[in-house]
């Protein structure tokens, strides 16, 4: 068993009384918060030999080098932003919004707070976000900073973060440090995540960094960010580590989802229906889903029985036109994307399509993109179909 130093790195690991603990039930930004994590295990899994992932402690997330034993912890302060104009300098160190007695901390003053909690550990900090930062360089020119190190910055931008963070934590100006603190924009788009997180899944089973397959990739992304969730809705206080780890995300853990969403089965009804809720929410023309639902049953038919060569042959092509779209799509709607996969598998592959009409197409569209179509079974249509004509 492993001795305990006064000074490990797990005997400080537990909540305060004075920790923030409103962000797991907020609206307004946490799924965006969610697919973030789930986005970051992904990466992890590729890139880590262990590691434990926590929502709601400290900070938005926390990441440790390990979950039995960890040495490490990185804190991420994760916002989205639906404005286009990047984040101004000043936005991140002014003070936020009046309380009765003072205000609330500005951002980096919040982030920086957090070093006092781990007192003799290196803590690296991250403000991440969907856009960068923007402010002038030492010439006076405009640029924007999207990833990089806070003490990178122009020179009047440090001295007026630590100024302020000094003032806020009632600290000597040289007493802050902004080595450790990080900015990091994020790729992941402000809608349709589960396709992002799913295609970075996607691209783990088949580089076999996932010890196993993973033929519905959307479906796993979608089971993953329901148990982050589910671990960020706790909000008890934990007084030690061992009342925290429950709240962990562990890669082991991550593994064993990932492997069980894989050898489950989404039922092809429940994700035509949830497609077509997703359409209808989006404000996608009435009439054009009203079609689209016509050949709901259909479809799913062609989906569950396997009989129809023809849907097989359709299937294939847009599987095939999905995998050239979904890297460049990351910031289109369910129906942006479905009309483009329709489009393109039209004009391309239009031997394979004749005589299936375009709301017939849109409808398998839908289960394409949402891995609703069990892959195994078109290679072989596709096979036979290229020997008949060879």
């Amino acid at each position: 068993m492993r001795s305990k130093k006064s000074d490990s790195l797990d005997l400080l690991l537990h909540d305060s009384f004075e920790d923030e603990k409103k962000g797991a039930n907020a609206t307004l930004g946490f799924t965006f918060q969610q697919w973030w994590a789930a986005l970051t295990v992904a990466e992890l899994l590729e890139t880590e030999t262990d590691f434990a992932v926590v929502l709601e402690f400290k900070e938005d997330v926390a990441i440790l080098d390990s979950s039995t034993a960890p040495t490490r912890i990185k804190l991420y302060q994760v916002k989205k932003n639906e404005q286009k104009a990047d984040w101004t300098i000043n936005s991140l160190y002014a003070k936020g919004k009046k309380l009765s007695s003072g205000h609330e901390l500005s951002i980096l003053s919040k982030m920086y707070s957090r070093r006092a909690s781990f007192t003799g550990h290196p803590v690296k900090l991250y403000f991440v976000s969907n856009i960068g930062v923007k402010t002038k360089s030492e010439e006076g020119t405009s640029i924007s900073i999207s990833n990089g190190k806070f003490d990178s910055f122009p020179q009047k931008d440090k001295d007026a973060i630590t100024s302020a963070i000094a003032s806020e934590l009632k600290l000597l100006p040289a007493a802050v440090g902004l080595d450790n603190i990080y900015i990091s924009k994020t790729n992941l788009p402000l809608a349709q995540q589960e396709l992002f997180v799913g295609g970075k899944l996607s691209d783990l089973a088949a580089n076999s960094i996932l010890p196993f397959t993973l033929p519905h990739s959307t479906v796993a992304a979608r089971v993953l960010a329901s148990h982050i969730q589910s671990k960020a809705s706790s909000t008890s206080l934990a007084s030690s580590f061992e009342e925290l780890r429950p709240r962990l995300l562990s890669k082991e853990e991550a593994l064993k989802i990932l492997s069980q969403a894989a050898n489950s089965r989404h039922p092809t009804q429940s994700i035509f229906d949830e497609a077509i809720t997703s359409l209808t929410s989006e404000r996608y023309p009435f009439f054009a889903i009203r079609e689209i639902k016509k050949f709901q049953v259909e479809v799913c038919t062609d989906a569950a029985t396997r009989t129809n060569i023809q849907f097989k042959l359709a299937a294939s092509a847009m599987l095939s036109e999905f995998s050239l779209i979904i890297k460049n799509a990351s910031t289109h709607s369910l129906g942006e994307l479905m009309d483009l996969l329709v489009k393109n598998t039209l004009e391309a592959h239009p031997e394979k399509i004749a005589n299936l009409s375009k709301p017939y197409l849109s409808a398998l569209a839908l289960l394409v993109l949402n891995d609703g179509i069990n892959i195994d079974i078109l290679s072989t249509s596709a096979d036979k179909k290229s020997e008949g004509t060879e």
